[in-house]
């Protein structure tokens, strides 16, 4: 028996190959070819197995840099069904689709106008749905099996990032070091309560 991601992956060769008009080349790979490369990353496959979302990558002559979009291809019986299609707004740089555990609600990362949050939702069960921010979601989400609750990641606030933060008790309250990723545990300061490593 094939794996899923067997069959996600030969999906995204088929959806590569209908975004790049695959002609014969009759010479060598030129420096402009580089500006004509379509790629794909972030694939995340609904959990009713209908819809892929996908970032596509695409590079700006203009200003030599990467473009990413969200884009979407339907499938039927796991198989493409009809083109894929561009999900975001094409004026906004987005990637890193994620699906809520319903199918309902697709996440994705995408830095507009002066907005701190980079996060955004979007319904995709009716047409036209607006992205919008869940209050207090500002990194890419990890929903709950059940999708009641959502996990992210979260810079620390460098004004409170040095405080400490008890109780009524006077305990200190659990945090996360903020050098916890590249520091190895002290077995003399852990307390439970505090991740000094990851």
């Amino acid at each position: 028996m094939l794996s899923r991601r067997f069959y996600i992956s030969i999906l995204l060769i088929t959806i590569t190959s209908t975004l790049t008009a695959a002609q014969p080349i009759s010479r060598g790979l030129l420096p402009e070819d580089y500006y004509n490369e379509v790629g794909t990353l972030d694939v995340a496959l609904s959990p009713q197995g209908d819809l892929l979302a996908f970032t596509v990558v695409t590079i700006s002559e203009d200003n030599n840099q990467r473009y990413r979009e969200v884009w979407m291809q339907r499938l039927r019986a796991g198989r493409p069904d009809g083109d894929p299609f561009r999900f975001t707004n094409p004026t906004e740089e987005s990637s890193a689709p994620r699906w809520s555990p319903d199918g309902s609600v697709l996440s994705f990362q995408s830095a507009r106008g002066d907005d701190s949050n980079s996060t955004w939702f979007v319904r995709v069960t009716a047409p036209g749905g607006e992205a919008h921010h869940v209050p207090g979601v500002d990194g890419t989400p990890v929903w709950s099996p059940d999708g009641m609750w959502i996990a992210y990641t979260k810079k620390p606030n460098r004004e409170s990032s040095n405080t400490m933060e008890t109780n009524e008790l006077g305990e200190r309250q659990g945090w996360i070091a903020p050098n916890a990723i590249s520091q190895t545990v002290n077995a003399e300061r852990f307390d439970g309560r505090v991740i000094t490593s990851m």
